[in-house]
C-alpha cells in the first residue's frame, strides 16, 4: 500500500475518532461558532458572552484563540490582536501568518507586516493575488518601500493567474466564460485541484449538477482534508437529491471544522431534503439565536420555503421585515408564501407594496394578477395581467387571451 492511500486511511480514522465538538447535537453550545459569527456579522462586541463562557467551560482551545484574536482584531484592537497571533503561531498548531501581517499592516508596521506576508506567499495554501492586494488592511502601507519590493517577486505561477482570473469571471456571474477558462487550465494542468473545485461551483450555477459532482469528486481525490470540498460536494448531491449522501458529506466537512455558521445552513437544507424535519428546525432555529439578523432570517426563510414549510417560512420572513421594513423582495418572498398557503387577500397587499418600489416589473403585475384573481376580482386582475405584458413577461398573454377576454 502507498504511503498517500496509509495517509489517507489515516486522516478519515482520525476524523471518525473526533470529538472536539459535537455540533450535530447542539450549535448553540460551540461558543467558537459563536464569535466567529458574531466576527462575521460585524458585531464583534456581541461575541463577549460566548468569550466569558468559553472561559468558564475550560474549553480555551486553538480554534478559541483564533477566534478570540480575530474578535480583538474585529475590534480595531490590533496590538492585542497581534499577541496573541503570535502565541498561537508558536504553538505550530496553526499558522496565522497572514493575520499577523494585517494586524501589523493596521498598526502601520510595514516591515514586520511584510515579514509575515512573505512567509504565508511562499505557503501552499494562499489566497489569491488579487484578495490580497485589495485587502483594506494593507491600504496602510502598500506605498511603502517594503510592500512595493514584496510585489517585485512573481510569487504566482501563470497558472495561479488563470485560476485567478476564472475566479473573477465566476464572480462577475460570467458562468460560461469561467467554465471555458477552467477547461483550459485542466487541459495544461490537471493537478490544479482548486481548478475543479471552482469548476463545480461553476456547474451549480448553470444548473449542471451532475458535472458539479464529477468535478468536486476529482477535487477530493487529491485533497480530501478541505471541508469546503465536502461542502460543495454536499451541495451538489442536495440538488441531485441525495439527501443521505450530502448529510454524509457535511458530516465529514463539520468533522474537519465545525466552526463555520455557513456550513450549518447546508446542513439544514440537506436535512429538509431527507424530511428530517425536526433537526432542520433545530439548526435554522439555532442559526437565527446565534445571527439574529436580516441575511440570517432571509435564508432561513428561503430555505423553509423551497421544503414547503410555508409557516416556517412565513416566521422568518416576518422577521426580515421588521428589520427592513422596506425591503421589495422580502414582501415578494412573503407574497409568494402567502400565494402558497391561499392567503391571496395578504399576498395581494405584499405584491403592492414591492409594486411601490418596482413599478415596472411585469413578474410582479402577473404575480398580484393571480391572486387578484382567485379573490375574484377580474377587472383588477385583468389590470395587472395587462401590466404584466406591457412591461414584457411574456407569460402574462395567457390570462389576458383566457380570461380577460371582453373585459
Amino acid at each position: 500500500m502507498s504511503n498517500m492511500a496509509v495517509n489517507k486511511i489515516l486522516f478519515f480514522v482520525a476524523l471518525l475518532l473526533m470529538v472536539k465538538v459535537q455540533f450535530a447535537q447542539n450549535i448553540e453550545s460551540n461558543n467558537v461558532l459563536l464569535i466567529n459569527a458574531c466576527n462575521e456579522k460585524g458585531v464583534p462586541e456581541k461575541a463577549l458572552n460566548a468569550i466569558e463562557n468559553a472561559r468558564e467551560a475550560n474549553t480555551v482551545t486553538i480554534d478559541y484563540k483564533i477566534a478570540l484574536a480575530q474578535n480583538y482584531y474585529s475590534l480595531a484592537d490590533y496590538k492585542q490582536a497581534a499577541n496573541l497571533f503570535i502565541e498561537i503561531n508558536k504553538l505550530n498548531n496553526k499558522v496565522v501568518n497572514y493575520e499577523l501581517a494585517k494586524c501589523y499592516a493596521q498598526l502601520n508596521k510595514p516591515e514586520l507586516a511584510v515579514k509575515y506576508l512573505k512567509v504565508y506567499l511562499e505557503s501552499k495554501n494562499r489566497l489569491m493575488q488579487r484578495t490580497i492586494k485589495s485587502n483594506k488592511a494593507f491600504f496602510n502601507i502598500d506605498a511603502s518601500k517594503e510592500w512595493v519590493e514584496l510585489w517585485q517577486t512573481e510569487w504566482y505561477s501563470k497558472y495561479d493567474l488563470m485560476l485567478e482570473d476564472a475566479w473573477f469571471e465566476y464572480n462577475a456571474g460570467n458562468y460560461e466564460e469561467a467554465l471555458k477558462m477552467l477547461d483550459h487550465l485542466n487541459d495544461i494542468r490537471k493537478s490544479m485541484v482548486d481548478a475543479h473545485y471552482l469548476k463545480s461551483l461553476t456547474y451549480l450555477k448553470v444548473g449542471e449538477s451532475e458535472n458539479a459532482l464529477v468535478s468536486i469528486n476529482r477535487a477530493i481525490e487529491k485533497r480530501d482534508e478541505r471541508p469546503k470540498y465536502y461542502i460543495a460536494r454536499a451541495q451538489a448531491e442536495i440538488e441531485l437529491g441525495k439527501a443521505k449522501k450530502a448529510l454524509k458529506s457535511i458530516d465529514l466537512a463539520l468533522k474537519i471544522d465545525s466552526n463555520r455558521i455557513d456550513y450549518y445552513f447546508v446542513r439544514a437544507q440537506a436535512f429538509l431534503l431527507a424530511g428530517e424535519f425536526e433537526s432542520a428546525e433545530k439548526d435554522l432555529n439555532a442559526l437565527m439565536n446565534l445571527a439574529p439578523d436580516f441575511d440570517t432570517y432571509k435564508l432561513a426563510g428561503e430555505i423553509f420555503f423551497e421544503a414547503g414549510e410555508y409557516k416556517s417560512s412565513l416566521k422568518a420572513y416576518n422577521r426580515c421585515i421588521a428589520l427592513e421594513k422596506y425591503n421589495a423582495e422580502i414582501y415578494i418572498a412573503r407574497g409568494d408564501v402567502f400565494s402558497k398557503i391561499y392567503a391571496y387577500e395578504f399576498a395581494d397587499k405584499d405584491y403592492s407594496m414591492a409594486l411601490d418600489f418596482k413599478p415596472y416589473d411585469g413578474e410582479l403585475f402577473y404575480k398580484r394578477g393571480l391572486a387578484r384573481k382567485n379573490q375574484r376580482k377580474a377587472d383588477q386582475a385583468c389590470q395587472d395581467f395587462k401590466k404584466a405584458f406591457k412591461y414584457k413577461y411574456m407569460k402574462a398573454d395567457d390570462e389576458v387571451r383566457s380570461y380577460c377576454q371582453g373585459r
